[in-house]
Formats: structure tokens, sequence, C-alpha cells
């Protein structure tokens, strides 16, 4: 092995061994919060959401107390008795007239005229080799 392949391996392995005296990460950030404490305000959230559940059921499923009915102070009374409008049966109603024959269901196919596109005389999208056009020197 070359002595400069020695002293590579040397600062490498000197490199590597030069650690930090204690817990860089707590130093720099402070001590973390433990696990527990996410997991009890996911649990506060689910039995705060069960009980919120539960007291819109318990409402919801309550029997209605009939409330009093007070009699009405002053009574309207109608003069003219409204007219009823006259009932027809429906065997009274005349028969449908048949759909007339003559008459196709669906359009007939014509043959429609649909113009061409308009060309942009300044775009061509021709880019074969044999042009018209001579450059100039």
């Amino acid at each position: 092995m070359s002595d400069l392949r020695k002293q590579l391996d040397a600062l490498k392995s000197d490199n590597r061994s030069q650690r930090y005296p204690g817990d860089l990460v707590d130093e720099l950030l402070g001590r973390r919060e433990p696990r527990t404490v996410i997991f009890r305000i996911g649990a506060f959230a689910t039995i705060g959401g069960a009980i919120a559940a539960a007291i819109v059921l318990w409402l919801g499923h309550r029997p209605v107390v009939p409330t009093t009915i007070q009699s009405p102070t002053q009574i309207a009374v109608a003069t003219q008795p409204a007219e009823a409008e006259p009932v027809i049966p429906v065997a009274a109603f005349p028969a449908m007239d048949a759909f007339p024959q003559d008459v196709p269901l669906t359009p007939s196919a014509t043959q429609f005229d649909i113009p061409s596109m308009p060309e942009i005389p300044s775009f061509n999208l021709d880019f074969s080799d044999t042009s018209d056009t001579k450059e100039s020197t």
C-alpha cells in the first residue's frame, strides 16, 4: 500500500472517531414529548366525539311532549260557500288519437355540405427539402 493511501485511511479513521460529547439533538431541539401525549390527545378527542354523538342521538329520540292548544279568540266565518269545481271522471275523456303512420319517428338522413377548413397562407406544413427559395449569400 502506498504512503498516500495509508495517510488517507488514517485521516478517515481519525475523522470518524470524532464525536460530540453528549446528545446534540436534545440540546438543540429541547426535550422531546413522548408518544403518550399524542395518544392521550387522540383518546380524549375520540371520547369527546362519542359523547357528542350520544347526546345528539338522545335528543333526537326523545318523545315529543304535546303542548296545550289554546282556543282561538276569533273564528273566521265564510260568508259565501266556495264553488266546487266540477269533477270529470277519467272514463269521460275522449280517446287519444292514433299516431299518424306517414310521419317517421326519426329524421331522414340528408347529405350535409360542410365547408372545408380555411387555410392560413403564412403557415406551411410542407417540410420537404424541395423549396423554390434560394439562400442569400
